[in-house]
């Protein structure tokens, strides 16, 4: 699936200059207390936990993200 994606705090996020959209509630996360926010970009998705948001985040690049959901639709994860 590729390499071990990294928790990112959001100023780290800021320094590298990433162009990403704003937060949204993951379509994953349907009427759950606990939800998935995913905030996607050009060449980067990033996700956190609502409850948790001041943890940071995790960060993929746009391969891994679409690997990982194929894992997920395919029912390998």
């Amino acid at each position: 699936m590729g390499s071990t994606p990294r928790r990112l705090s959001s100023e780290d996020d800021r320094n590298k200059g990433s162009t990403v959209n704003e937060w949204h509630k993951s379509s994953y996360s349907q009427g759950e207390t606990s939800c998935v926010e995913v905030k996607e970009g050009s060449h980067s998705v990033l996700i956190r936990d609502t409850q948790n948001r001041e943890l940071g985040h995790l960060s993929f690049n746009s391969p891994e993200w679409t690997n990982f959901l194929q894992e997920v639709k395919d029912g390998r994860l």
